[in-house]
């Protein structure tokens, strides 16, 4: 129930001779952990904890530097923060993640929100099969092709891995662009087998038009006078 709270409390520790539950430890990290596995690790320790379901959490969290969904009934956060000394008589606490990280309503007429997958590595028809089936369906995803990815393998996504989007929003993948296809080959010898202009006989070798008969008439006068008429 959306803004349900309550607490748990577990049972003090004691050190030396000091007051019971008041001992000093290191809170441990119990993120994305379990409601009752957080529970059950800091109540170890004898320290006390405060537990919120809690409808803000989002779908994701950075740990690790990794972004990580936070199921639902696990914790997203947490106070103090894993690693901090701290007297088992301050209470550490929780909050619960209390509605379904994966998909929603967005109320009205304007449908379902879902999480974008992560399909970075995937060949482009099992990246476009698992948006599929995630219910991104009402839109034709975009490709845009790309060097800087393998051939034909979706990189990058937009909106990017874990990000949640409605169904009728663009989405776009970016892809390693195909290899070039072969040349094709006609049958027809291509420039590299004919003989290129030097090997052709250049016009010195021909006989130019004085070597020609009959094309200019003799200046040496007939032997035989006759043969003028």
């Amino acid at each position: 129930m959306l803004g349900a709270h309550w607490s748990t409390f577990s049972g003090g520790a004691s050190s030396g001779g000091g007051v019971e539950g008041d001992s000093n430890v290191t809170v441990p990290n119990v993120l994305l952990m379990s409601r009752a596995d957080a529970e059950a690790a800091l109540g170890r320790l004898g320290l006390q904890v405060d537990v919120t379901p809690d409808r803000t959490c989002g779908s994701t969290i950075d740990y690790n530097g990794k972004k990580t969904v936070v199921e639902l009934g696990h914790v997203c956060t947490q106070s103090p923060w894993a690693g901090q000394a701290t007297s088992t008589r301050i209470k550490v606490y929780l909050k619960i993640q209390d509605e379904n990280p994966w998909g929603g309503d967005l109320g009205g007429t304007r449908g379902r929100w879902f999480l974008m997958p992560d399909v970075r590595g995937m060949p482009v028809d099992k990246a476009r099969a698992t948006v599929r089936d995630k219910g991104f369906v009402t839109k034709e995803i975009q490709i845009a092709y790309t060097g800087d990815c393998a051939a034909n393998i979706v990189c990058k996504s937009l909106p990017e891995e874990l990000s949640r989007t409605d169904t009728t929003s663009d989405k776009l993948f970016y892809v390693g662009r195909p290899p070039e296809p072969p040349p094709e080959h006609s049958g027809k010898p291509d420039d590299r087998g004919r003989p290129d202009e030097r090997g052709k006989p250049d016009d010195r070798s021909k006989p130019d038009d004085k070597g020609k008969p009959g094309d200019k008439k003799s200046t040496q006068p007939p032997s035989n006078p006759g043969d003028m008429f």
